[in-house]
Parts: C-alpha cells; structure tokens; sequence
C-alpha cells in the first residue's frame, strides 16, 4: 500500500464546512500565515454551514508552546487590522493575493470592515491556547462533567514535580539502608542528580 500524496493546501478555497482544519507542517512552511487568513475567513462568514459569523471567543486555535500562542495572537491581530483598513478604504492596493480575494469576494466591505473592527476589539477574549492551556481552562469550567475534583490544575511545569517525586522516592531508598541505596547514593549524590 502506498503512502499518500501531500497535496498543497487550497488557503482560498478549502471547505471549512467541518468544523474543524488541523494545520500541520514543518518549521518555516507558512503555518502561521495559513491559519491567520483561516481565521480571516471564519470572521468573514465563508464556511458555507456557518449560520451566523464567529467572534473571536468562538474560533479555537491550539498550539504546542506558550510563545506560539504568544506569536499566533499577534499575528492574528495584525491580519485582522491589515485587512479591516483594506476593506475600509477600497481605492487602496495591495500585492496581498489572498486578501485582495477576500475584498473581491465580499458583498458588502463597510459590513466586513465593521466585523473586522469588533474582532480587533475583542482579540483579548480570542480562543488561543496551548493544548495545556485549553485543557486546564475546560477542567476548570466544566471540572463536574469532566469528572475532575474542584480546583484540580494541570502542571505547566513537569521538572518540579518530578524532582518532587525523586526526592520523595529517595527518602525511601535512603531509609531503608540497603546495599542498592549505598550504590544509589554514591552514584547519583542527591535526588537533583537522579532527575538529571
């Protein structure tokens, strides 16, 4: 059985009927770029099931680390301005493909300005996260349906609890004396060695 093919990704004109685009891809292939103007189209109304548009509050992003997230909402802010004062002022030109086809493809720029306006304003809310992130806030807002104890918080730093746990494990390979506690100690001097 063969692999399948890569295929490039249609930014303009890829369905957002399901709910749902993972964008994956290595280092430096325009992730960030896809899922700003993604996240254009979603504000913009063209998922062809959308009823109503989408706030910024409704559009989930997830990302691995915490300064993507920080990169992703910047970004995505700067695409949502660059494209409001394109839609306000038509006469302006731009070399920008994909937004000169966003402005061609609008029905009413004022409106889309104003949309485009509401969402600047409210970047604060916007719904991007990290994996963990996004997690720990469901398991906070919802910890009774998700079976969680209250106030139950996800680690964001797994070092200090698994030095936590090596240290509790030596105090009991200590105590109990025997010889592999001897070798243990001589070997690894402290638990801080042990995690390392």
């Amino acid at each position: 059985m063969s692999e399948p093919q890569a295929r490039p990704f249609d930014l303009m004109g890829h369905p957002l009927q399901d709910g749902f685009t993972l964008v994956e891809a290595s280092a430096g292939t325009g992730k960030t770029y896809t899922i700003t103007n993604l996240y254009l189209r979603l504000l913009l109304g063209e998922s062809k099931t959308q009823k109503r548009l989408l706030r910024v509050n409704e559009i989930l992003v997830l990302t691995f680390t915490n300064a993507a997230t920080d990169e992703l909402r910047r970004k995505i802010r700067e695409r949502i301005i660059k494209a409001r004062d394109l839609f306000r002022e038509p006469a302006l030109e731009t070399s920008d493909i994909f937004l000169t086809h966003l402005r061609s493809a609008s029905t009413d720029l004022q409106a889309d300005a104003k949309v485009l306006s509401a969402a600047v304003q409210l970047m604060d809310e916007a719904a991007i996260f990290t994996i963990h992130g996004f997690c720990n806030k469901i398991i906070n807002e919802y910890p009774f349906e998700c079976g969680i104890p209250g106030k139950f918080q996800l680690s964001q730093n797994l070092d200090d609890e698994l030095a936590d746990l090596v240290r509790q494990e030596w105090r009991k390979l200590i105590r109990r004396g025997t010889k592999v506690d001897y070798y243990l100690e001589h070997l690894f001097e402290s638990p801080e060695k042990m995690v390392e």
